[in-house]
């Protein structure tokens, strides 16, 4: 990024995206060997949890003093993934607990699901690989005119206006799943909440 620039970066991630497998978490139970040469989730997955990090964080400030303390504070040392989520909630002041747990602890990317109708743009995170508390706002482009806008996604669909519905392409620079479901209107008119069972 410093040398090529903010897109090369971008493009770059992008293209690592596709090699993730999600075949288990990328942290295992503690003190077993766990990692396996035929699963590089460890390093491209590794690397977008930490841009979705970088994203979620939203100051680079913050998110660099991070990986510095990090880095700093434990080199030559044995570490442990708590190790890291205690810098990452000491420098935000703000508890990514939630975060880590889905992102390390969990195999599965969390999905949001979406449906456009009349206008309507129509979004809830999928209690099935999402846990059950996951307040992470969802950057993504080509709804509203601006054609950039934060979603706050939750367990109960709710809904945003589209400018021009017949256009829209879901872009995001975070690891999460986007996934079409036309049942989300009906969810909608309903208000039905999923049994989250996470």
């Amino acid at each position: 990024e410093k040398k090529n620039g903010r897109q090369a970066y971008s493009d770059y991630m992008r293209n690592y995206r596709w090699t993730i497998i999600n075949r288990r978490p990328l942290v295992g139970p503690y003190g077993q060997r766990y990692f396996n040469y035929k699963d590089g989730d460890i390093y491209t997955k590794g690397a977008w949890i930490l841009h979705t990090l970088r994203e979620t964080i939203n100051d680079d400030k913050v998110f660099f003093d991070i990986i510095k303390t990090f880095a700093t504070r434990f080199a030559y040392k044995n570490v442990k993934s708590q190790d890291f989520i205690d810098i990452v909630n000491e420098k935000t002041k703000t508890n990514y607990d939630w975060f880590f747990a889905q992102y390390l602890f969990n195999r599965f990317v969390p999905e949001m699901e979406y449906y456009v109708d009349d206008g309507l743009f129509y979004y809830v995170w999928n209690s099935k690989y999402v846990g059950r508390s996951f307040p992470m706002p969802v950057a993504v482009s080509g709804i509203s005119r601006s054609g950039n806008d934060t979603l706050y996604p939750s367990f109960v669909v709710d809904t945003v206006r589209c400018s021009k519905p017949e256009e829209i392409i879901i872009r995001s620079n975070i690891l999460v799943k986007f996934t079409e479901n036309k049942r989300l209107k009906r969810r909608f008119k309903k208000r039905i909440v999923p049994n989250v069972s996470f």
